[in-house]
C-alpha cells in the first residue's frame, strides 16, 4: 500500500519525493532540544563565550603584568601600537553598513555620538591633568 500512496503524492504534485530539493532539506540533522530553546537554526553553533580577541588580550596583559617581556621591547612596540589601534579603528569603520545603520534610527547613532563625546572628554582631562 506504501508503495501506492507514494505514486498517488508524485501524481497529484508532479514531483519525486526523492528530488533533489527533498534529499537536501532531509538531508540536514533536526535541531536538538539545546538548540531550539537558545533558539539557533538546525545544524548551526553558539558563538563563542568569550571572543578570542578578548582572550588574546587577557593574555598579554598576564604577559605583560609578569614582566616576562623586556622594557625595550615594550619601548620599540610604542609606535607600532598606534598604527595597529588606527588599522582596527578602520577596518571597523568600514565593516559598518550604512543602509541597516539607516533602519536603525537616530537613537543609538546619538547615543554612540555621546559615549564617544564622553571618552573623548575623559581621555583630554586625564591627558591636560597628567602634564
Amino acid at each position: 500500500m506504501a508503495g501506492v500512496g507514494s505514486d498517488v503524492h508524485t501524481a497529484r504534485s508532479g514531483r519525486s519525493i526523492c528530488s533533489p530539493s527533498t534529499i537536501t532539506a532531509r538531508s540536514v540533522p533536526p535541531a536538538t532540544a539545546e538548540q531550539r530553546s537558545a533558539g539557533l537554526e538546525p545544524g548551526s553553533t553558539r558563538p563563542p563565550l568569550v571572543p578570542l580577541f578578548v582572550a588574546g588580550f587577557i593574555a598579554m596583559v598576564t604577559v605583560r603584568s609578569l614582566g616576562v617581556v623586556p622594557p625595550v621591547l615594550v619601548d620599540l612596540a610604542k609606535p607600532v601600537q598606534g598604527w595597529l589601534l588606527g588599522a582596527a579603528m578602520f577596518a571597523l569603520g568600514t565593516s559598518v553598513h550604512w543602509t541597516v545603520l539607516r533602519r536603525t534610527g537616530a537613537r543609538p547613532v546619538v547615543l554612540a555620538a555621546g559615549a564617544t563625546l564622553v571618552v573623548l572628554l575623559l581621555g583630554g582631562l586625564v591627558a591636560f591633568v597628567g602634564r
